[in-house]
């Protein structure tokens, strides 16, 4: 297919996802919208498994897990709604979690999933780790639970396993074509930029600029990288859409600028070790060409067209090394890992386990807190069992023992990436990119799903299942 008509096709299917996640999803047609593409992805999936996979995983992509509305008014305006393929919902979990549960049901009740014995004895070991937790919790030190919440922490287990699982189950035996890989990811950006464009344009025509332009950055900031290193040469056009898709890209809170400029250094690093030279100068004179570029539209758009983003962003950074006050500065974040390693040595050896939380006892916040910082629940309850950083969250749940295995997993999957074939330059680019962020995907069900599945593409790239023809 011309390469024209595949970029005509991605704007259309741009269109229809700027109506599903600005208009649909708000709309009181929401949960109708999105139980029947829950079921026809489950029908082809029973059909047509590779396909409807791909599907599934192409549509998590895509469909925002929060309304754009959050980052400004941290709770949606009264009379408004959000129900997407990606958020919560009143099920229990996201949609895409429930399309897992289900696929994976069926898959183990038709005798295709298989278990070795070392991820029995894998799967085994965490789950009497976790009713240790639970039994320490209750028995020893008498604390109550949290049904809920505890629902909400093994998220962290149940959805790796189940899209590793069922993944693993599908495409066992298929290798897989790296160059219509790359192609997918990359029509796959071009789609969601293309109806993030309309959005903006839509807040801009009807003057109700958002400070949030995109609700997945973990996904697409790695994308972005990954195309600008795997340009072989520069030109105008691609610097255009290069910069139109990282104004497409970001979302603008401290932690996707510092994962920003961390991906930055990584992959100039990445580029200096590469064997072939030429590609590697490509790569890096790509990016200084695009940053200047950036440096330059950005500052226009947000000087002159959105001011308050502008300001926005510089709050954000201010916020990010000084500690004044702000809900959501640094500095309550220290001040949870000081409460939190001030326990026993117990609960800071294993955690307090699924459902743990912990209290401003040893020192309080320099603020009042307020729904920025933690939930209605959790202020009324003054019990807090959602930190805001993967390691306050992971010492508090499981420990120093659970944090060691949560760095010890992401660490093998950058480690994989580093040392892919320069052949696989895409693929390594993005999941190279892609590691800062793996580390804060601990809360996220789509972050999760996508952590695996270039988890799983990395393994197979080492094991010559992909291939490039």
């Amino acid at each position: 297919m011309p390469l024209i008509i595949k970029f005509l096709i991605s704007i259309l299917l741009g269109v229809c996802l700027y109506f599903y996640n600005e208009v649909i999803s708000v709309s009181e047609i929401a949960l109708q919208i999105n139980l029947m593409i829950l079921l026809v992805l489950i029908t082809l999936t029973f059909l047509r498994s590779k396909k409807g996979f791909v599907f599934f995983i192409i549509f998590t992509m895509l469909s925002d897990p929060s309304s754009r509305d959050l980052e400004e008014f941290l709770i949606l305006p009264p009379g408004t709604s959000f129900l997407s393929f990606n958020s919560a919902s009143d099920f229990g979990a996201p949609l895409c979690v429930l399309y897992l549960i289900i696929i994976f049901l069926l898959r183990l009740f038709q005798g295709k999933l298989h278990f070795t014995k070392l991820e029995f004895i894998i799967i085994s070991t965490v789950f009497c780790f976790l009713v240790f937790q639970t039994l320490v919790k209750t028995a020893v030190l008498s604390e109550s639970l949290s049904f809920n919440f505890i629902l909400s922490d093994t998220r962290l287990f149940i959805i790796p396993l189940l899209t590793y699982f069922t993944l693993r189950s599908i495409f066992k035996n298929m290798n897989i074509n790296y160059k219509r890989l790359v192609g997918l990811i990359t029509q796959i950006a071009v789609i969601k930029s293309s109806s993030v464009i309309i959005a903006v344009i839509y807040d801009f025509i009807y003057l109700t600029p958002k400070l949030t332009i995109n609700t997945l950055p973990q996904i697409y900031i790695p994308i972005f990288f990954a195309i600008v290193f795997s340009y072989r040469n520069i030109s105008i056009i691609k610097v255009v859409y290069t910069n139109i898709l990282f104004f497409c890209v970001m979302r603008f809170s401290r932690g996707d600028i510092i994962f920003f400029l961390l991906d930055i250094l990584l992959l100039i690093y990445i580029n200096i070790r590469m064997k072939i030279k030429k590609v590697a100068i490509n790569g890096i004179l790509n990016l200084s060409i695009l940053i200047l570029a950036l440096i330059g539209v950005f500052s226009y758009i947000m000087i002159e067209i959105n001011p308050k983003l502008f300001s926005f962003v510089m709050w954000k950074i201010r916020t990010l090394v000084d500690n004044d006050g702000s809900s959501v500065s640094a500095g309550l974040r220290i001040i949870e890992f000081r409460n939190i390693i001030s326990y026993d040595f117990t609960r800071i050896l294993v955690g307090h386990g699924l459902g743990g939380y912990f209290e401003f006892h040893w020192f309080k916040p320099q603020h009042q807190l307020n729904l920025s910082d933690y939930s209605q629940y959790q202020l009324y309850e003054q019990k807090f069992f959602k930190p805001h950083t993967f390691i306050n969250y992971m010492l508090l749940k499981h420990g120093i023992i659970g944090l060691v295995v949560y760095l010890s997993m992401v660490f093998d999957f950058f480690r994989k990436a580093v040392r892919l074939s320069d052949n696989f330059l895409f693929l390594k680019c993005l999941c190279v990119a892609f590691a800062p962020f793996a580390l804060n995907i601990y809360w996220q069900p789509v972050s999760l799903i996508y952590f695996i599945v270039l988890y799983y593409l990395v393994n197979r790239a080492h094991i010559g299942k992909v291939k490039h023809a």
